[in-house]
């Protein structure tokens, strides 16, 4: 047990700065929430078509967006191809909650349910082939190395972001490896699960340095027969290769393989699924268990109820039936919203922060000040 016991404990929490930063020097970086409903990004659904029923302009998702969230849109075609000219900064979130929200019973007509269905395929969808590019282009590698090669055996990442960039970082290093491995055998127990001493395998795992995706990931594909062993123990692909699970179905029942994401929608649950309701557990308790948090272009959205009930509890420990506050534990937060009183206020309340207890409250306005300055090892 002593192995871990002088070793500092750290969380890395990655939001969608981490990956904006990352490709911010690409033609086009990977878009925020609000900014997937630019033409940039719609004409990625199909991009190289000359029919006109794959043009975004003419797809369910373009109407519903057209009609209830008054975006406006032109369909146009040049170069012997289809395209949609859009700028908006609806929220996908907003959108897809929408969505949810006539599905669960606010419809008029059952016809309704179809279109909202195929729009609800056409997002999620969408969402695969704008993120799917980035991992083969040349994003600025340089926070994603300096977190890989400083991780040790008692450090942890935590995600929010579906795309797959960092982990193509992370397997060129024995211990970002490791970490990867560590989640595929969360995800896929029934290879891992051979010890049968089950307190040191549960203490080793509980031990075990993690890269936890909150959210899901656009290589996770489960089926979508609940009642299969695939729908809680997904099928993982490589992101050495070609990973649109779509196109396959399952490999135990022969249903269709869904995109294993929890949706981006106000009402998201880790109890979804067991997957993603062990990974919060196992997040919760290194966060916890943590001597510094380290939060990385993350905003603490309001609607995310459940990751803010995460960072709630990470303050507190327990000793016998009493809780208390543990004074030592650092906040690192980067993000330009530092300068933002509003934001420091919503950060200090998340972690139960008082006046004098703000001085274990780091702060970096920019992700290249941060990997200047922050001291990795």
């Amino acid at each position: 047990m002593s192995m871990y016991k002088d070793k500092k404990r750290r969380v890395f929490v990655l939001g969608a700065g981490a990956s904006k930063h990352a490709t911010r020097n690409l033609d086009i970086p990977i878009p925020l929430a609000r900014e997937f409903f630019k033409s940039e990004y719609v004409n990625t659904i199909q991009n190289s078509s000359h029919l006109k029923d794959y043009c975004f302009y003419n797809s369910s998702l373009n109407k519903f967006i057209q009609g209830f969230f008054n975006v406006k849109s032109k369909k146009k075609f040049s170069n012997k191809k289809y395209h949609t000219d859009i700028d908006s900064d609806v929220n996908i979130e907003e959108v897809y909650s929408f969505l949810e929200f006539i599905e669960q019973g606010d419809y008029y007509f059952h016809d309704e349910i179809s279109l909202v269905n195929k729009a609800k395929k056409e997002l999620l969808q969408f969402l695969f082939n704008v993120l799917e590019e980035y991992h083969y282009q040349q994003f600025d590698r340089e926070l994603y190395e300096n977190i890989s090669k400083s991780l040790t055996e008692a450090d942890t990442i935590i995600t929010y972001n579906w795309d797959c960039i960092i982990e193509s970082v992370l397997n060129e290093t024995k211990i970002g490896k490791k970490t990867l491995n560590n989640t595929y055998n969360l995800l896929v127990p029934i290879q891992s699960n051979k010890n049968l001493d089950f307190y040191d395998y549960a203490f080793n795992n509980y031990h075990k340095p993690y890269f936890l995706k909150l959210h899901g990931s656009i290589n996770w594909y489960n089926c979508k027969d609940k009642s299969c062993v695939r729908h809680t123990i997904p099928a993982v692909f490589n992101i050495d290769g070609d990973f649109h699970g779509n196109l396959w179905t399952c490999d135990y029942c022969g249903s269709l393989l869904n995109l294993m994401i929890i949706p981006p929608h106000a009402h998201k649950s880790y109890r979804t699924n067991r997957v993603f309701s062990l990974q919060a557990k196992i997040a919760s308790d290194k966060l916890q268990n943590a001597d510094e948090i380290i939060i990385i272009g993350y905003s603490f959205p309001d609607f995310d109820f459940e990751a803010n009930s995460l960072f709630r509890r990470a303050i507190i420990e327990y000793g016998d039936l009493n809780w208390y506050k543990n004074s030592k534990k650092i906040i690192t937060i980067v993000n330009p919203e530092i300068n933002s009183p509003q934001y420091i206020d919503k950060v200090c309340n998340l972690f139960s922060l008082n006046k004098k207890e703000r001085k274990n409250l780091k702060t970096f306005e920019s992700i290249d000040n941060f990997n200047k300055n922050y001291t990795w090892k």
